[in-house]
């Protein structure tokens, strides 16, 4: 690996690294998703896994959405 100015990190580390990729397609469904729940996420995700639970729950069903402008010509 290319060296990236002072390291903090030792040939251990390295090594945990490669055991851990090399792992990645073993991965089960539900060991992926855990995963996926510790990535760090924008606004827009937020919202939309907010809306996906609210959706999955029942609420808001009821709820008129909101329309985005038509142009007509």
């Amino acid at each position: 690996m290319p060296a990236w100015g002072g390291s903090d990190h030792d040939a251990e580390d390295s090594w945990k690294l490669v055991h851990f990729i090399r792992r990645l397609p073993e991965l089960t469904f539900e060991e992926r998703r855990e995963m996926e729940k510790l990535n760090p996420k924008g606004p827009e995700e937020r919202k939309e896994e907010e809306d996906e639970e609210k959706f999955l729950k029942g609420e808001g069903i009821n709820e008129p959405q909101s329309q985005p402008h038509q142009h007509h010509h």
